[in-house]
């Protein structure tokens, strides 16, 4: 392999090579570098040095040797585990490529269940979900007359399955599926509470169902159907489950469980004002761990990308143990959620932490005593800010320790007087002479001094960034035209990471 290591066996043959050691003891090194035990990878370390020196090799020689083998360590294994990985890695590189619908869908069923993501990740079920977007593939919100149990194929599209519901269990998505095939459809709320068993559907089960989203097909207003059946869930939900009692045990049966409701499709006689748009949205993310019909920042998108240098879901990791004074000073935008005010234990101090989220993720930042003091009065929850600060790794924990926190509307006072850079995002197939003239045309209504940049995407050969000789006045009027010309979010200003 030209002096690459791939394979475990690779290693134990330089350390029976080189080092002198045993088949036995080589084995042993190979099971400290596969469990990435450094403290007995250090003492193999001595033994491999004193064995090379008495083969009349180089002790430089043999440091580098282990260096590389140490190297080694953080990625590699044995080589039937690397050929099954290759086989792996090759076929579902095939089928994403050639079956991407039908992919996407397994992908997504494979982490129903799953184990919660770490702090400042964002969970397997939403990267791919964003990764089926970027195929052209939607995935619809769950829905009482569509969803089953899994994440299914509907169309061009994938349906979100009950499953991926928070307090929807097995059972109950089973119970719901059934009832469905067994009546064809639910006609409304009312009828679904008669066509279901409740003892299986409870009532925690049917309060995660409407935060979803999942019995908006029952109103032409989902804010409104949403608000109704929340207010009320407690008596709608008893009343429906005696009315059935009452009816099995006294007569049983003696109508379709449609007529059970009357024919009503009201929810309840009460007046219940539709639910806050935002405040929908939370209930979304309350169950299904991300925004999936919006998302509270979605107004501020361009802001978000005009300040912030990284996505959250993109953030660079900085070396483990990276010092105070000499890590990297980043910027970064969106609202501020989780606050926890605390105190320093010997001293007894106020400082803060909290997490600062954007569309695709977050990241936990921290506010020391000192620069709480200044800066405290920020924190509060739902907040759309800027924050800069120090970006630390503690332990694989990587988090922010902030030094400056703007509001969206101090950070245009503070940065718009900066030159920005305009990125007008498009596709080699689209990229003609006809549109580049157009493009041109906007660019040239807006003179200034920020340069242009076009970033094609190519699906061939690469994505590819182009300098153009243009530049251009970063007003929102010049950013609305090319949007208009090319499609939503096409053109994005960008501050320097050094303002």
């Amino acid at each position: 392999t030209y002096g690459v290591i791939l394979y475990q066996e690779q290693v134990m043959k330089m350390a029976i090579a080189i080092g002198g050691f045993t088949p036995g003891q080589a084995d042993g090194l190979r099971k400290a570098m596969g469990k990435k035990n450094h403290d007995e990878m250090q003492k193999q370390r001595t033994k491999f040095v004193e064995g090379a020196k008495a083969k009349k090799i180089d002790s430089k020689i043999a440091e580098k040797i282990y260096d590389n083998m140490e190297k080694f360590a953080g990625y590699g294994f044995n080589k039937s585990h690397s050929a099954a990985y290759g086989c792996v890695s090759y076929r579902t590189a095939y089928l994403k490529a050639h079956y991407p619908l039908e992919y996407m869908t397994a992908l997504l069923n494979a982490e129903i269940g799953g184990s919660k993501a770490k702090a400042g990740e964002v969970k397997k079920l939403v990267e791919y979900i964003e990764d089926a977007k970027e195929f052209g593939i939607k995935v619809l919100p769950p829905d009482i007359q569509f969803s089953s149990s899994k994440f299914t194929v509907e169309g061009k599209n994938i349906r979100y399955g009950l499953l991926a519901i928070k307090n929807v269990g097995e059972a109950a998505a089973e119970e719901i599926s059934k009832a469905r095939e067994k009546f064809n459809k639910f006609e409304s709320f009312n009828d679904f509470l008669s066509k279901v068993d409740l003892s299986v559907v409870n009532k925690k089960a049917i309060e995660s169902l409407a935060k979803s989203g999942t019995f908006d097909s029952f109103s032409k207003n989902k804010l409104q159907i949403r608000a109704e059946i929340l207010e009320n869930i407690e008596q709608i939900v008893s009343s429906a489950a005696k009315t059935k009692k009452e009816l099995e045990t006294d007569q049983g049966f003696l109508f379709e469980p449609s007529e059970i409701t009357n024919n009503k499709n009201n929810i309840t006689e009460k007046t219940v004002q539709p639910l806050d748009e935002t405040i929908s949205l939370e209930y979304e993310k309350e169950v299904l761990d991300f925004y999936l019909s919006g998302h509270p920042l979605e107004k501020y998108k361009r802001d978000l990308i005009a300040f912030s240098k990284y996505r959250l879901d993109k953030i660079p990791v900085p070396p483990e143990g990276t010092d105070f004074k000499t890590a990297k000073l980043i910027r970064v935008a969106g609202m501020i959620a989780s606050v926890k005010q605390l105190t320093t234990k010997e001293e007894k101090k106020a400082y803060a932490t909290f997490k600062i989220e954007d569309l695709y993720g977050n990241i936990e930042c921290v506010l020391f005593p000192k620069t709480y003091k200044i800066l405290g009065d920020s924190l509060k929850e739902k907040n759309v800010v800027v924050v800069k600060g120090k970006l630390l790794n503690n332990k694989g924990f990587v988090k922010i320790a902030v030094e400056e926190i703007y509001s969206i509307e101090e950070s245009k006072k503070k940065y718009l007087p900066f030159l920005a850079t305009l990125y007008v995002q498009i596709s080699e197939v689209a990229l003609d002479d006809e549109l580049s003239g157009k493009i041109i045309n906007i660019i040239s209504k807006y003179p200034g001094k920020s340069k242009v940049y076009l970033n094609v995407k190519d699906y061939q050969n690469g994505d590819y960034s182009i300098e153009t000789e243009y530049t251009v006045k970063c007003s929102d009027e010049c950013i609305k035209e090319l949007d208009g010309l090319l499609g939503e979010s096409a053109a994005t200003l960008q501050y320097s990471d050094e303002i």
